[in-house]
């Protein structure tokens, strides 16, 4: 009887280290809010979604890609006053070229959430493009304070004109008592006053 020995070791340790590798992956892409997504352009279904990106869209992987390869596909996730320009996004990239968009999604409580999806093609030998890989990151955090800080500087704006309109008005104000006091002093009136 011959016994065969296999050391596994090394395969264990490497198993382990992409197990972690993967779950720190899929860490930092929840904690910068970003999904990955691949379509196949042969097919025209969505082949694959990250947990991240149906989040996104507040919906299971299994609802995503059920309900993103169904007849209006992806476009029906995206706010009726976006899908021109991301439907035109959609169609560039089909014919080879990439995309970088800003849009709005609605989620299936009518939430807005503002998105920035980058995608690129994948051609096969011949040119022709087979898949459609893109990254979908959601931004609405930063739009949020970004429209916040706009509204500050509005404020400030504000402020600073009405303080210089008050001090124009105070220099004004001033002016005018001058004159007051020096016609008053060449009328030889002391005591002057209104309506005498």
């Amino acid at each position: 009887i011959g016994v065969i020995i296999t050391d596994i070791h090394d395969r264990k340790e490497a198993e382990s280290a992409l197990r972690e590798s993967r779950e720190r992956l899929q860490q930092a892409a929840q904690l910068a809010r970003l999904g990955h997504w691949i379509w196949n352009a042969v097919t025209d279904r969505c082949q694959y979604c990250s947990e991240e990106h149906a989040r996104i869209h507040d919906m299971s992987v299994a609802e995503y890609m059920m309900h993103a390869s169904s007849r209006e596909g992806p476009s029906a996730l995206v706010h009726p006053e976006d899908r021109a320009a991301y439907r035109a996004a959609r169609q560039a990239l089909r014919e080879g070229g990439g995309f970088d968009l800003e849009y709005r999604v609605l989620t299936r409580q009518g939430e807005v959430r503002h998105v920035r999806e980058i995608a690129r093609p994948i051609h096969d030998d011949t040119g022709r493009v087979v898949r459609e890989r893109g990254t979908t990151q959601d931004i609405t955090e930063r739009k949020l304070q970004d429209e916040h800080l706009r509204q500050t500087q509005k404020m400030e704006a504000i402020g600073q004109l009405a303080g210089g309109v008050a001090h124009d008005f105070n220099n004004l104000l001033q002016v005018i008592l001058g004159y007051t006091g020096l016609m008053i002093g060449e009328q030889g009136l002391s005591d002057f006053q209104l309506g005498n």
